[in-house]
Order: C-alpha cells, then structure tokens, then sequence
C-alpha cells in the first residue's frame, strides 16, 4: 500500500525552492522552503527585486540581534519601516545591521527606520503577520 499526498493545484502566489540537505526527521523526501509571494517585490530606483531577498536578510539577522518577528513596510524606493521584536536586543545595533543588510541586497542607497514593538499585529483580513508590506 503506498501513501501518498496530493498536490492541490492552485496559484496562490508563494515562491519556493527544494533543498538538497536531508531532513532531520530521517525523510528521503524533497524539502520545500517557501521563500516569499510573487507579488511581493521591493520596488528600488534600479528596477523591482523579489521579497525572497527578505528572507535571506531576516537568516542574517536573527542570530546577530536575537529578533523573534521582524516586519519590512517599503514607504517609498528608498525608504524602509523595520518593526522587530525581541528580548535583549541594542536598538541602535539592530538599526545599523538592518540597514547593512538591506544595502547590501538590495545594491542601492537606502534609508532604514526601526521599531522596537511588544509584538506584530497580524494583518486583518488574514489573521497572518506580513513580513513585508510592499509599496501600494
């Protein structure tokens, strides 16, 4: 008897990719990392770039500032809204490491503001916390 699970068939917008390491669990399957939505791209002055950049900024950040949610709200081309969690954290550090991070990726000058909350408040039509909020 084989068991299996189907893949439902339905376009709803998330960006992936499969690794190549093995799953912890001891699985021979695939392992899927879903690294953003497709209509979520960071809008700079050289032209748009996926959000999954995001994604790879929030790995960089969480071992060097201890954030337990982070949310990037894109105000304009060249501006960024950072609200974070976390304990123990140097607000001027996380600021700076953001921000480095942010140019880095990005590959154009930016400016960087930051937030520290006592939690992310999640989006009310999904019930979700949005990592990034895109330009509307």
């Amino acid at each position: 008897m084989q068991l299996a699970m189907p893949l439902v068939r339905y376009r709803i917008g998330d960006v992936g990719r499969f690794l190549k390491e093995e799953c912890s669990c001891g699985s021979n399957e695939p392992i899927l990392e879903i690294l953003g939505r497709t209509g979520e791209s960071v809008i700079t002055p050289k032209g748009p770039v996926n959000r999954s950049v995001l994604s790879q900024i929030w790995l960089l950040l969480n071992p060097i500032a201890d954030i337990i949610q982070i949310q990037v709200e894109q105000k304009n081309y060249e501006l960024f809204h950072i609200k974070y969690t976390g304990k123990g954290i140097i607000d001027k550090n996380v600021k700076t490491e953001i921000e480095k991070a942010l140019k880095r990726f990005l590959k154009c000058d930016i400016f960087v503001t930051t937030e520290k909350v006592d939690i992310i408040i999640p989006d009310s039509s999904t019930g979700k916390v949005r990592s990034f909020i895109p330009l509307s």
